[in-house]
């Protein structure tokens, strides 16, 4: 495993690799229902798609995609690794849009009781116009996501300009951002620019915009607040405190109605 430059690798409990059950690896990921957890209406909806060789192409049942014809296949060969420490090789594979500017979605899938079951929620998300190549390999703790990112003021045709690395693993249903810093897996908000805001209440942030999703890390007061500010439930965060900074989604709630200025 290659790790993070500058970083211990991530602590793992994994088996031998002898040991371990690669029974996912016989799972037809291109014949199969995937879910695809789509933002275009605002609000989070998941679209089930039912990949026939490795695409899909039609009509989703969906209030906000009815009258739209949808275009999703499979990109790339599935990388494995055990996720979630039960002796079993888990997946991560990645399916692509050709609406949203070819947005390619990361997905684990989890092998339990002799099927592969799909994690809901990406552990990462990238579109054509980012022009970066994304990999993703296994881990003794999960996987390894190695990509480039732009500033969000550049346009479609500047290049990438900063490398990003981090390793992520699943809890609770969930995928989670490991290290260098546990955090929400599918953005990056140490990098984008956010408002700052005004709390002083003990918060927790979740790993997904989602009431069932779980908690990082245990409510705390933190000395500096930054966030992505929208008309959603919950928004990204970035908490900062002397020792280290989480990146997380919190419910708006939790800032009051003078903590934010849209």
């Amino acid at each position: 495993m290659t790790a993070v430059t500058g970083c211990s690798s991530p602590p793992t409990n994994n088996p031998d690799p002898d040991d371990i059950d690669q029974g996912i690896r016989t799972f037809d990921f291109r014949n199969t229902l995937w879910l695809d957890y789509s933002t275009l209406s605002g609000t989070p909806i998941l679209l089930n798609l039912k990949l026939k060789n490795g695409r899909f192409e039609g009509k989703i049942d969906s209030p906000s995609r009815q009258n739209e014809t949808l275009k999703y296949e499979i990109f790339g060969s599935p990388a494995f690794a055990d996720v979630d420490d039960d002796g079993d090789e888990d997946a991560a594979l990645a399916l692509q849009s050709a609406d949203q500017g070819m947005q390619l979605s990361w997905y684990m899938w989890v092998w339990q009781d002799g099927s592969a079951q799909q994690l809901h929620y990406p552990f990462y998300r990238h579109s054509r116009c980012d022009a970066a190549q994304t990999e993703v390999h296994p881990a003794e703790s999960g996987f390894q996501v190695s990509t480039s990112l732009k500033s969000q003021k550049d346009t479609c045709a500047a290049p990438p300009m900063k490398k990003l690395q981090y390793f992520v693993s699943a809890r609770n249903g969930y995928p989670i951002r490991i290290h260098p810093a546990p955090s929400a897996p599918d953005r990056d908000c140490f990098s984008e620019d956010m408002q700052k805001a005004v709390i002083r209440n003990p918060i927790a942030a979740k790993v997904a915009p989602e009431e069932a999703a779980p908690e990082i890390g245990e409510p705390e007061v933190y000395g500096r607040v930054e966030v992505s500010v929208t008309h959603e439930e919950f928004l990204l965060a970035r908490l900062t405190t002397d020792e280290r900074t989480v990146c997380g989604w919190v419910r708006r709630s939790a800032f009051g109605n003078q903590a934010l200025e849209e």
